[in-house]
């Protein structure tokens, strides 16, 4: 589905739900007052639907969970487009991965009853929301059934309502990475009831890191034959663009830097350029190679390799150039250098925790203008904030 639609479904009807299944809450609690619990907990679900990059960033959350409740049964619940993550990302099951597919609204509607249901039956103890300010997920959350449910809660920041449907309410901190904010909810599954903002708990830097995924020879002989038919020429030092996919097109790069800096690079005849992402909406890869001079040296590989043969790609590359967008994030489980556009979002929030990552952000007076707070919906029409990253300051970045 459209990506503007499903914000405009959630806004419509999902704030009236909220209203209406807080006040259910209300009631149901003021009839039924919660009781405490000390049990550790079995069975803990995570939400995340969509966002690959913030998939990945929840993984130190993850890891804190195995590491304090090993007991207990992790579960993940996202976007069918998001399933093959879960193959070179560990920390949970193949069995306990939920998946709701998003290409039809029809197919959208009957996944989610579908996971209402599931979710009732194996009456979970603790659900985590790490989406922001989804009304969607809030709802989901409070179908569970969990008698734990934490989840970013507004308190006193205006129009991103989504009702009172947490036990457990955390502040969002437009200060923390992240996966920062992420790993501060793990605090709380400990706790009964959280209603009020502050906390008193540090997060240690050494907690907030990534496994590194290492393709076996196996996999790299598999990715190396299957690219090769292609036209990927493994004897040439290869570099990664990632121009984008039209999902939010505010923070993409144009498509004209591109160009150029794809240009710079293939000066060296020993050099190749692969264009790589899930898909490409605005034929940017198209695009790209039409205006190059030589093209056949500049392979689009969008749309064309599995989620194994991307990661092994990453170990082969000498660098990746990317929006702000998923693909650092998945860079970042692998040693690629990778140089990271931003403009419209912050790295303060947003960065890669890759310590290859190069960040180009210049800051100016009305950066960033998209934020949880506006639900990612700026009236900016102009992203001058990435047109004046230019395409030779990404390159003497990248050789000099």
């Amino acid at each position: 589905m459209n990506f503007q639609f499903m914000k405009q479904i959630d806004y419509w009807i999902g704030i009236p739900l909220c209203f209406v299944l807080t006040m259910v809450n209300s009631l149901v609690c003021s009839l039924s007052p919660r009781k405490t619990s000390r049990k550790k907990p079995r069975k803990i679900l995570l939400i995340k639907p969509s966002e690959m990059g913030a998939i990945v960033l929840s993984h130190p959350l993850i890891t804190r969970i195995k590491s304090e409740y090993p007991g207990a049964k992790i579960y993940f619940l996202t976007f069918k487009s998001n399933e093959d993550l879960f193959d070179v990302l560990d920390g949970v099951s193949s069995r306990h991965l939920w998946t709701i597919r998003d290409r039809s609204l029809f197919q959208f509607i009957i996944d989610v009853f579908r996971i209402i249901g599931r979710m009732r039956k194996e009456k979970f103890d603790v659900v985590i929301d790490l989406e922001f300010f989804s009304r969607f997920t809030a709802i989901l959350s409070y179908l569970s059934g969990a008698k734990r449910r934490i989840g970013f809660h507004r308190y006193k920041i205006e129009g991103v309502y989504r009702g009172n449907l947490f036990t457990h309410r955390v502040a969002y901190n437009s200060y923390l990475h992240i996966s920062e904010m992420y790993y501060s909810m793990g605090e709380y599954i400990r706790l009964d009831e959280k209603s009020s903002p502050e906390s008193d708990q540090h997060i240690p830097k050494d907690a907030i890191k990534l496994p590194v995924y290492e393709p076996s020879a196996k996999q790299l002989e598999t990715m190396q034959n299957r690219l090769s038919k292609l036209g990927v020429d493994f004897t040439k030092k290869l570099y990664l663009i990632g121009p984008g996919e039209g999902r939010i097109p505010l923070r993409e790069w144009p498509v004209e830097n591109f160009v150029e800096l794809v240009q710079k690079i293939l000066k060296d005849p020993d050099h190749q350029v692969l264009l790589i992402g899930v898909m490409d909406r605005g034929r940017k890869a198209e695009q790209i190679r039409e205006a190059i001079s030589d093209p056949d040296r500049c392979l689009d590989l969008i749309g064309k390799t599995g989620m194994r043969d991307i990661m092994a790609l990453f170990s082969q590359a000498r660098a990746l150039v990317t929006n702000d967008s998923g693909t650092a994030h998945l860079a970042a489980l692998t040693p690629v250098a990778q140089y990271v556009l931003f403009g419209p979002e912050t790295p303060r929030i947003f960065a890669s925790l890759s310590p290859n990552s190069h960040v180009f952000y210049v800051q100016l007076a009305c950066s960033p203008c998209l934020s949880v707070y506006n639900h990612r919906n700026s009236a900016c029409r102009d992203n001058r904030c990435l047109k004046l990253v230019s395409p030779q300051q990404v390159y003497d970045s990248i050789f000099l």
